[in-house]
């Protein structure tokens, strides 16, 4: 699935790397797509945005 997500064209430990890279800076992006937000996964995603 990774690769098809990749597009074949790119390493996939890079694109970890790359993954680590940006965790590591700071640089995320979280999306969360739902009909219904539970009460707990709106305290995480609070959590979240708060130590960000």
């Amino acid at each position: 699935m990774l690769s098809e997500f990749l597009e074949d064209d790119r390493d996939p430990e890079g694109f970890w790397q790359r993954v680590d890279d940006s965790f590591s800076a700071g640089r995320i992006k979280l999306v969360f797509v739902a009909d219904t937000i539970p009460n707990e996964l709106a305290r995480i995603v609070e959590f979240l945005n708060k130590q960000m």
